[in-house]
């Protein structure tokens, strides 16, 4: 594969999800559901599940910076608060041009639709979420932190975040756990998978235009990297 430096790991960012979903898929495709109970390849492929994609969305927008660190002047518009610490700059001896990505998307919260939204329209103008999407990721959070604090035993807390689901019932709390299994994976990761697709898509055709609005050159190596965005 074509070394790309300004991707984390060298590889375009949606490729990295790709492979590491594509391993999720196998695993569960091998594992075996049972009648009454969860599938526990499934439980922690969809943990994994959530992780790959908070990496991809830090990933993605690092890249973008790594791209074209003139975006950062429009998203400090909307982030002054955003700073570097002049020591990441002495460690990488002041070689921080296409490492300036990483150094900002290492401090920044990835970890709901909510931030994840509000970050990329003020560096890139794009919504990774719609309203619909944003509300289904949430449930997906929600599932994965009960089975990641919980081991999948319903809680009060779970009950009154899907109140409006007629299987949850107050009978269940404490006594009985969420079922996952092939499909309930599966399904997750098809919504996932349209959500980084939509989202490597619309950065491209972001900083595209962005540097057409404001005649920017980019380097060879970036141009190269751009290329390769939806990889």
């Amino acid at each position: 594969m074509i070394d790309l430096k300004h991707f984390a790991g060298h590889v375009p960012s949606g490729a990295i999800y790709d492979m590491d979903i594509n391993q999720l898929r196998t695993i569960v495709d091998n594992s075996k559901d049972e009648q009454y109970t969860s599938n526990a390849l499934a439980i922690v492929s969809i943990i994994a599940l959530v992780a790959y994609f908070e990496s991809f969305c830090k990933n993605n927008f690092a890249a973008a910076i790594n791209i074209c660190p003139r975006l950062l002047e429009r998203f400090l518009k909307k982030r002054k608060e955003i700073k570097i610490d002049l020591q990441d700059i002495l460690f990488f001896d002041f070689e921080i041009k296409d490492k300036i990505g990483f150094i900002v998307s290492e401090e920044l919260n990835f970890g709901t639709s909510k931030t994840i939204n509000s970050l990329y329209q003020d560096l890139l103008r794009i919504s990774p979420f719609s309203s619909d999407e944003s509300k289904r990721f949430d449930k997906l959070l929600n599932n994965r932190n009960l089975l990641v604090h919980h081991g999948g035993m319903y809680t009060t807390k779970y009950y009154k975040q899907h109140l409006d689901e007629k299987e949850i019932s107050k009978k269940y709390l404490h006594s009985e756990t969420l079922r996952i299994n092939k499909s309930v994976f599966y399904e997750w990761a098809d919504f996932l998978d349209k959500i980084t697709d939509k989202t490597r898509h619309a950065t491209k055709r972001s900083i595209e235009k962005f540097i057409n609005d404001n005649e920017i050159e980019l380097t060879e190596e970036a141009l190269k990297s751009l290329t390769y965005f939806c990889e």
